[in-house]
């Protein structure tokens, strides 16, 4: 069975020798840029003292953080609300996020200043695992077509290393010792799913049902106050309780 990208096993390589938040930053952002990304903008954590990375002009994020706050941005909604993936950009107008004023806005600024066409916005639970509008956005020159088609192929690598540097910021931010909360089963169920094996694959090697495998998953998203296996797995990662 294939790993994970080489790509994403070097950057955990890398992200677990970061000593500083802002490492844990620029080390993603690399990660980003290098899977073809344009525009990298991430906000990781609400609390004022937590960490931003952004390859766009300081002043530009400040004033279009400033809109989304008192215009209530959709996308800024979406994120508060948990949805796990949103995909918006000049291709997707049907897309709620883009039918607002402010939305289009967004889309033809980003799009006419520094050629984003598409994105993909990952919502992150704060340290008391409530969604209050942390997220990483990466942004991509790709059609709507070909970016749907890259999302399909990379988008859990991306998902993975956006929780994973997300996870090792909080653990920058609030030094801890944690022991692992997993069962030896679902350590297991991660493990699997770290070395590149599919829910069918893990049922099979594991000699269980389908129906068993998604029951650990959900118990484990529970416990560990996340919405996806991908979430679950970049924490598990960057923590040392599974290896790539």
């Amino acid at each position: 069975m294939p790993s994970l990208n080489y790509q994403l096993m070097d950057f955990m390589t890398d992200l677990r020798g970061v000593r500083s938040r802002d490492q844990a930053g620029q080390v993603f952002a690399a990660f980003a840029q290098r899977s073809g990304a344009n525009v990298v903008h991430t906000f990781f954590g609400t609390a004022p003292d937590m960490q931003s990375v952004s390859t766009l002009p300081e002043a530009y994020t400040r004033e279009e953080g400033r809109r989304s706050l008192v215009e209530k941005s959709p996308l800024v909604e979406a994120v508060r609300a948990g949805v796990p993936r949103v995909i918006w950009g000049a291709d997707f107008a049907q897309d709620e996020v883009n039918r607002s004023k402010l939305g289009r806005a967004q889309v033809l600024g980003r799009f006419h200043n520094f050629r984003q066409r598409s994105s993909v916005t990952f919502s992150m639970p704060d340290a008391d695992k409530t969604y209050s509008g942390a997220g990483v956005g990466i942004g991509y020159e790709d059609s709507g077509a070909q970016f749907l088609k890259r999302m399909k192929e990379s988008g859990g690598a991306l998902a993975v290393a956006s929780f994973a540097a997300y996870s090792q910021m909080l653990l920058l931010h609030k030094p801890a010792v944690e022991k692992s909360p997993l069962s030896p089963r679902q350590a297991e169920i991660l493990q699997l799913l770290a070395s590149g094996y599919r829910l069918s694959a893990i049922s099979d090697r594991l000699n269980i049902s389908d129906s068993a495998v998604n029951l650990y998953l959900s118990k484990l998203r529970a416990k560990m106050g996340v919405r996806t296996k991908e979430q679950a797995l970049a924490i598990a990662i960057s923590k040392g309780w599974v290896t790539p």
